[in-house]
């Protein structure tokens, strides 16, 4: 097993929806990642037993990814208009770069929060919230191959 610096792990993304080809370029400008998932819980109990029992139903995931705020940066812009929008967005969020035997997810997402932040001491940031959107593919882990 190989253990990774966060620092490591990447974001593409293209202005398309995954089935549409085009290339995935990196955000570069970002700096936090935040993966949310967990799956609702479908009670599967019954008088058989005195244990209640739960089956995994939906899983429910979200992707947020804090950026420095720059506007003249085609990644930032493309997440921005895509809010802006209502339009889908392909991503990649990545262990590594994208190049062979990097792990993680690929999917066709909705742009749902693209808020900025103006610290007082710090630097102008923006924060991305993602989640799968209905496309021809559906979200998947991947290893880049």
């Amino acid at each position: 097993m190989a253990i990774k610096a966060g620092f490591a792990g990447k974001v593409f993304w293209k202005a398309d929806q995954i089935s549409v080809t085009g290339t995935y370029a990196e955000l570069k400008l970002l700096r936090d990642v935040q993966v949310e998932s967990s799956a609702t819980e479908i009670d599967a109990s019954s008088r058989a037993s005195v244990f209640k029992k739960t089956l995994a139903g939906q899983q429910d995931n979200s992707w947020e990814f804090e950026a420095l705020y720059d506007m003249s940066d085609d990644g930032i812009e493309a997440f921005q208009q895509a809010y802006m929008n209502r339009t889908i967005i392909a991503v990649k969020v990545l262990d590594g770069p994208n190049t062979t035997g990097t792990q993680g997810w690929h999917m066709d997402v909705a742009v749902l929060k693209f808020s900025k932040s103006e610290p007082l001491d710090g630097v102008q940031t923006v924060t991305i919230m993602v989640k799968p959107t209905p496309s021809n593919t559906e979200p998947a882990w991947i290893t880049v191959v």
